[in-house]
């Protein structure tokens, strides 16, 4: 016998039944409700490939005992419990609502998961996905490259070899780093943001490279890196999360 033929049979409903009735008294939790369905099917029935499952003599009293509640259980389990069951294998899975936005951040659980594992394999080479970055930044803004004395009027080569550079690559890299490793903790990235924000606007640097910094950005990870649609909106949602608390900084 088939597991399918078994989740038809007469007993598979007796069974769900009794875990309804049990579910709704005790409340366990969405797990524990499955163990104990496991092992109810394990001694009530004997499941083979070649024959019918043996029913124990006191099946009988179990199927007129939970006959009116097993017919409630198997139509809402028909009509409704597949959508349901779903829900709460995600919930359990993500230990919540996976698309609920937390209100500070903006971003739900969902959005860091792919923004901290599209992000490791960018970490993993932090100083050449960040010379990239700001390569692309300087050929999009050449204002920003001013910035930078110890490069302002170097080639790239140059500038790929100057040690101040390189650190401060690394410097913004571990930044970025922190707070996304931190993504489930709002209120320390918002602290760590307006320390960056301070830092920024003491060298004076402007909203406007930032923007241009978000735009090459995210065509990078758009276009370079090949990341799907979804994990780019969750990128989008983190970087606007961030610049909710570098950008104000920058005019305090």
């Amino acid at each position: 016998m088939t597991l399918t033929e078994l989740f038809r049979s007469e007993t598979f409903w007796v069974l769900c039944g009794l875990m309804g009735r049990h579910c709704e008294s005790q409340k366990y939790n969405f797990i524990h409700n499955l163990n104990h369905l496991a092992i109810l099917a394990s001694v009530f029935t004997k499941v083979t490939l070649d024959r019918k499952p043996t029913i124990y003599p006191f099946d009988k009293y179990i199927l007129k005992e939970s006959k009116r509640h097993n017919k409630e259980v198997k139509q809402r389990l028909l009509h409704e419990g597949s959508g349901n069951m779903g829900d709460m294998i995600s919930k359990w899975w993500w230990g919540g609502d996976p698309d609920e936005r937390d209100e500070l951040s903006g971003m739900s659980r969902r959005d860091i998961y792919n923004v901290q594992k599209s992000w490791t394999p960018i970490y993993a080479n932090a100083t050449g996905n960040g010379f990239l970055v700001f390569k692309r930044l300087f050929e999009a803004d050449p204002i920003s490259k001013t910035f930078f004395k110890n490069i302002a009027r170097s080639s790239e080569a140059e500038m790929a070899s100057n040690m101040y550079f390189r650190a401060h690559l690394i410097n913004i890299m571990a930044s970025l780093n922190t707070s996304i490793q931190n993504l489930d903790k709002p209120e320390m990235v918002k602290l760590l943001m307006h320390k960056l924000g301070d830092a920024h606007r003491r060298l004076k640097i402007e909203k406007r490279q930032f923007w241009v910094f978000k735009d090459v950005l995210m065509n990078i990870l758009k276009n370079d890196l090949k990341l799907s649609d979804a994990v780019v909106v969750s990128w989008d949602r983190y970087i606007t999360f961030i610049y909710d608390h570098i950008l104000p900084r920058l005019e305090s």
